[in-house]
């Protein structure tokens, strides 16, 4: 292949990869790397060997299967005839001139109901309609409109599937797939600590799915090794890609030996409660996966979790009597200060922690300084950080805990999956 044609190749997946990591998935440069040196060596005119060496090589997580085959239909096979205006745009003009939404609000359009749409069409319909109406007064209508996928916008809760590019073209794909998301991606991708009451039961349903392929997973996973054993195909084939395909050294895989321990420390302090409820659901419902668990949360101080806790039915009065006794700041430092001192036999080199807190804290020396301490008394601590990653280097706290600590983003479904998978390996 001519260098220009390889440089084309790159820029190409380089800019799918974008439309991979809008729709939250992840992709790593070694990753990307070795979808380059897979699309060397299949036929370009094939489009399902295309398909299976990208679909191999940057596809890690069993909910991006789907993801992934949406975004290469509408990258590779229709890029050039994807629309400039969205959904939106299409059904709701002014004197047949389309409103200009932006991209995020022609994707909440598409999220309405038809009851709604066609409400949003039918004030459209009056307003062009009259002796002294001109196309002059399409601004004010334009701004009555996005006014109210505003308020819907907020009224629903709704954070949008997909992170925008600032890219037209890609930006396009992008709104394409997320008016095509089904509702199980969709509260994937929402904000937890936007759920709404009336979103409630469905949440607990995506939970229960989540957490039985999380077990099911966990109870057939091997780790790898050196040792002759059950053959690893995929990180065989992997390794091999750069001899060009051809397997010069086989892995191994081997049966994980012991279940972890899982010790939770939950801040319950202002909007962090409903982040917290979710991750004690999410983690009681593996409760199989993990040797044993214990549940502890905190605000200014720390407090070991009631049985209450393991039930979501009872699970908002025991945090709301958990609230009285642990005070309403935030104290990481003392409260594992405490946790060290009063509850140190729940301590152990088999214990995995996991934090669920944004890290704003009063004495955040005091914080760094316990959680270093913590750091030498079990296997791994794992951050969940409601923070968007973006945000992390404008609070000291942050920088100063990050170094003790996995820290990883955790606002969504999605990504406390992603994390509690981690804390697995």
């Amino acid at each position: 292949m001519e260098q220009g044609q390889q440089k084309g190749l790159l820029e190409n997946l380089l800019r799918f990869v974008l439309v991979l990591r809008g729709l939250g998935l992840k992709v790593s440069a070694a990753e990307v790397a070795d979808a380059l040196e897979a699309l060397l060596l299949v036929n370009f005119a094939d489009q399902s060997e295309v398909y299976q060496a990208l679909r191999y090589t940057l596809v890690k997580e069993q909910r991006g299967e789907k993801l992934f085959k949406q975004a290469f239909e509408d990258y590779f096979a229709a890029l050039g005839e994807v629309s400039e205006q969205g959904k939106g745009n299409a059904e709701l003009s002014f004197q047949d001139q389309p409103l200009n939404l932006t991209r995020e609000e022609q994707a909440v359009y598409s999220r309405l109901t038809r009851e709604q749409r066609q409400g949003l069409q039918e004030f459209l319909a009056r307003s062009s309609e009259g002796k002294n109406v001109s196309p002059r007064f399409l601004p004010v209508i334009e701004g009555l409109v996005k006014g109210q996928l505003d308020y819907y916008r907020r009224h629903m809760g709704e954070v949008l599937p997909v992170e925008f590019t600032g890219d037209e073209k890609l930006d396009s794909i992008l709104l394409n797939i997320s008016q095509q998301l089904p509702e199980y991606e969709e509260l994937l991708s929402r904000d937890m600590g936007l759920f709404s009451q009336d979103d409630l039961t469905r949440v607990k349903r995506v939970i229960n799915k989540l957490t039985r392929k999380l077990s099911h997973g966990f109870n057939r996973r091997k780790r790898q090794s050196n040792r002759a054993g059950m053959l690893d195909l995929r990180n065989s084939i992997r390794h091999s890609i750069q001899h060009g395909g051809t397997i010069f050294k086989i892995k191994y895989r081997q049966k994980r030996q012991r279940k972890p321990d899982l010790m939770l420390l939950c801040d319950i302090s202002g909007s962090m409660e409903r982040y917290s409820s979710f991750v004690l659901q999410f983690c009681y419902c593996l409760n199989r996966v993990f040797q044993k668990m214990d549940t502890f949360v905190f605000a200014e101080k720390l407090a070991l979790g009631g049985p209450g806790l393991k039930n979501s039915e009872t699970m908002e009065k025991e945090l709301q009597l958990a609230k009285q006794e642990c005070g309403r700041g935030t104290n990481v430092g003392r409260s594992l200060q405490e946790l060290q001192q009063n509850f140190h036999r729940f301590l152990g080199k088999n214990r995995v922690i996991v934090v669920v807190s944004d890290a704003k804290t009063m004495e955040s020396q005091l914080a760094a300084a316990e959680l270093k301490k913590l750091a030498g008394k079990a296997k791994d601590i794992i951050w969940l950080n409601p923070l968007a990653k973006s945000e992390w280097e404008r609070y000291n706290a942050v920088k100063m805990l990050r170094k003790y600590c996995r820290m990883e983003e955790c606002s969504t479904l999605a990504q406390l999956d992603s994390a509690m998978r981690k804390a697995l390996i």
